[in-house]
Order: C-alpha cells, then sequence, then structure tokens
C-alpha cells in the first residue's frame, strides 16, 4: 500500500482557522432564467464558490451528522434534508420535493458532509472509497440535502396556510349544518374556542 496514512487522507480544511463565507447577490438567485421558466437549477450552476466548515478536530457526534451551518448555505436559499429511501424501498415522495422547486446540493459546495475530495485518489483507485463528483448529490443515511429559494418557501407556507384555512372553515361549516338540521338555525352558533372551555373570546362567529 503506497503512502503513510496520513499522506493517504487529506485535511480538507482552509489555511485559516475561521470558517470562509462567501457573499451572494440575492437578486442573482431571485431573477435566474430557469427560475422564471418554473425549472429552478440555480443550486446546480457555478455562481457560488465551495465553502467549508472551520477546521474539526473530533468525529462529528451522533446528533451532529446532519447539521448544515448557515455560513454554508448560499444566501437567499433554504437547505433541508430528504428521504431518498424508506425503509430500504426508493420514496414515493421525492418527487414531489423536486416538483416543489428543491434541488440536490452540489457535493462540491458541501465537503464536510460529501466527503468531496476528503480521501486521496490512492484510495479511491483501491476502491477503498467512492469517488466523489463535485456535481454529485450530498447523500448521508439516505437522506439528500436539497435547496430551493427562499421566497419559495415563503408562497409554499402561504399555500399551505390557505389549504389548512379552507380545510378548517369547510369543516365548521359541516358542523353548523348539522346542528341547523338537528335544532334549527336559530338556535345554531359556530365558535372558535382558542383557549379552555372557561375562556370565551368575542370574535364568536355565525357561520350562516
Amino acid at each position: 500500500m503506497a503512502g503513510t496514512a496520513s499522506q493517504l487522507l487529506r485535511e480538507g480544511m482552509p489555511k485559516s482557522s475561521s470558517a470562509e463565507t462567501v457573499e451572494h447577490d440575492p437578486a442573482a438567485i431571485e431573477h435566474h432564467p430557469a427560475d422564471a421558466a418554473n425549472g429552478f437549477d440555480a443550486t446546480r450552476d457555478s455562481y457560488r464558490e465551495p465553502i467549508r466548515e472551520a477546521p474539526r478536530y473530533k468525529p462529528r457526534e451522533p446528533h451532529e451528522k446532519y447539521q448544515v451551518p448557515e455560513s454554508s448555505i448560499p444566501k437567499g436559499m433554504d437547505a433541508i434534508w430528504v428521504a431518498t429511501k424508506v425503509m430500504g424501498a426508493k420514496s414515493p415522495r421525492l418527487g414531489e420535493f423536486v416538483r416543489s422547486g428543491w434541488r440536490p446540493a452540489r457535493a462540491e459546495d458541501f465537503p464536510e458532509h460529501s466527503d468531496y475530495q476528503l480521501f486521496d485518489q490512492s484510495l479511491i483507485d483501491m476502491g477503498i472509497v467512492p469517488e466523489v463528483k463535485p456535481d454529485g448529490p450530498v447523500i448521508l443515511g439516505d437522506q439528500m440535502l436539497v435547496l430551493r429559494p427562499k421566497h419559495h418557501t415563503k408562497r409554499a407556507e402561504i399555500e399551505r396556510e390557505e389549504a389548512a384555512r379552507k380545510q378548517f372553515d369547510e369543516h365548521m361549516k359541516r358542523v353548523y349544518d348539522r346542528s341547523a338540521r338537528e335544532i334549527g338555525p336559530q338556535r345554531t352558533f359556530v365558535r372558535h374556542n382558542y383557549g379552555p372551555n372557561d375562556i370565551v373570546p368575542d370574535d364568536d362567529i355565525d357561520a350562516r
């Protein structure tokens, strides 16, 4: 086996002791041409430089496995982990995340989680560790790191709130209709109670 252990493993650290951060122009993300065509793929373009975390001198604890520092996430973007497999089977929801604008993060941009350029080429050639491509996805334990613009996330939150409000209103309408049929509309009122039964707010609502 050629080389010593120190030669086989690269440090994968910046020369300075502090984490390197890169500023990005939010407008470059907000007005990405592909985004306008509803095919956003900026997370895999070369609009940012790779960012490495501060030097780490002890292995990650199990609870730190999926922690992604804010300094590693491009400005104007959100990052989450999504399942690629569930109990060994392909995740049926992965496509839904892609349709919602989430795109795989680049291994080159998150080397601390993807092991990009961590190992010496000799280890890769011997098949001891897999080769990690710069544009490859970041996958840990069947979880893949994905990114999308923050304004997409805000829009999704608004849609979820509207859907929840609609569902609640439809439920309360059914409650009112059933009560009106049984005891009459004159004696039926729908009340939104936000606390214990002895706390009644002033926003009683007649669902009629």
